[in-house]
């Protein structure tokens, strides 16, 4: 079996032979399609918020409306798209857990499967952390993205419906701030090769003198802490930038005359775009996530696949 990254320079690290790791992912095919299936129901019921607070702007246009009155046509509708989305959430989590599990299973047969480790204390470490860190990261690819598309789609098809002057200003401001997830990519990737070798270093240690064991759990602990804020960073950089594009080329577009804007905005889809938006706004500020789970995960997927 050929290294999940093979040669050196820039171009070689990127080259993946994926076929180990699609034949991986085609074993747990049936997990993965009935999770996806749930992410996809819930990425299509998401937006319907934005629709009831649309309808409700609209309903307040009528000067004899009273609270009873919306109340009584929308809040079922808005209690039954919350079980709705309650009971697929639920699912989705149960799913998702077992997916990963499996998928973690299947990583330690793939790093067992290699023959005999030279070193006894990183097989160990690797089979109890490494394959349960790489099957995090195999779950940005069947799960985190698949499920982020979904719901970028579906607000998109929604605003669309709701304010489709609006659509050009919101489809341009997502790219900028999902660039600014990678910015942390690199930092969190080194760190987490640490805590890899920290790892063995404790398996081998847990018979040695203690200082060595004590070095090695300061060392998981800095880098730990380190990822955390990493991550942290790439998670309000991606929300703040979404916002902050909106707010640059909207500002842009109004000194500039550039129809990025309505001409004459109505109140209901100025509303429903900002409820549409901030339901965009989570999908988008979760690229960050799916970034920083990808490059924490790197390191121990490629040592699962590597040959010894």
């Amino acid at each position: 079996m050929r290294p999940l990254v093979a040669g050196t320079g820039w171009a070689a690290r990127w080259r993946r032979p994926l076929s180990p790791v699609l034949r991986l992912l085609w074993e747990q095919r049936l997990w993965i399609l009935g999770l996806l299936a749930v992410v996809g129901i819930i990425a299509a019921l998401r937006p319907g918020f934005a629709a009831i607070a649309k309808a409700v702007a609209q309903a307040l246009r009528d000067p004899g409306v009273t609270v009873f009155a919306l109340l009584g046509d929308h809040a079922p509708a808005v209690a039954m798209l919350g079980l709705a989305l309650g009971i697929m959430q639920l699912a989705e989590r149960v799913l998702k857990r077992g997916t990963r599990t499996r998928v973690t299973i299947a990583l330690q047969n793939v790093y067992l499967g290699q023959g005999a480790a030279p070193d006894a204390a990183m097989a160990s470490s690797h089979v109890l952390y490494g394959c349960e860190i790489g099957a995090k990261g195999l779950e940005a690819a069947y799960h985190d993205a698949p499920r982020i598309a979904a719901a970028l789609l579906s607000g998109g098809l929604w605003q669309a419906g709701l304010g489709a002057e609006w659509l050009p200003l919101v489809l341009l401001s997502v790219p900028p701030a999902i660039a600014l997830a990678w910015l942390a990519g690199r930092p969190i990737e080194g760190r987490s090769r640490m805590i890899l070798s920290a790892q063995r270093d404790l398996a081998a240690g847990a018979s040695g003198p203690a200082s060595g064991v004590a070095a090695a759990q300061g060392l998981w602990l800095r880098a730990t802490l380190l990822i955390e804020a990493l991550k942290w960073l790439a998670d309000r950089m991606v929300e703040v930038g979404l916002w902050l594009s909106v707010l640059t080329l909207g500002g842009f577009a109004w000194l500039a005359g550039v129809p990025l804007l309505p001409a004459e905005p109505d109140v209901a889809q100025t509303i429903a775009t900002l409820v549409n938006l901030q339901l965009l706004a989570i999908p988008i500020g979760e690229m960050g996530k799916l970034s920083s789970k990808w490059w924490e995960a790197r390191p121990a997927i490629e040592r699962s696949f590597r040959p010894r």
